[in-house]
């Protein structure tokens, strides 16, 4: 004969779910803001590999494709004054920069210390 058991909620801790709830809204803007930024390289479309990739390495490796892309459009335009050339360049990497700062503040969403009581 078996015996039937019944669960019964014997503590809920509505704060800490509170906490957890804040933290997973915070860390979904934050992906959304490191997507937006990717997406304005017009470096094709933001996967998985390509978080995977800023995961793990950086944004020096997109920084590079990224390069190479403005040193392409830079050509199709034929602009030779290399001062133009490094205006454009100059105001194009603030774009890496962007991208930069929305990663750290993704990962900041993971150096938070939860206190579970």
């Amino acid at each position: 004969m078996k015996t039937e058991f019944k669960r019964e909620l014997i503590f809920e801790d509505k704060k800490l779910l509170e906490v957890l709830l804040d933290d997973m809204a915070e860390f979904r803007m934050a992906l959304e803001e490191v997507k937006k930024n990717y997406e304005k390289l017009e470096l094709g479309k933001f996967t998985n590999e390509t978080f995977q990739e800023l995961k793990e390495i950086g944004t020096k490796e997109i920084e590079k494709k990224y390069n190479l892309f403005i040193d392409k459009q830079i050509e199709k335009m034929n602009i030779t004054t290399s001062l133009m050339k490094a205006s454009i360049k100059k105001q194009h990497s603030v774009l890496i920069y962007y991208l930069s700062e929305s990663m750290k503040e993704w990962q900041n969403c993971f150096n938070k210390e939860l206190y579970l009581t």
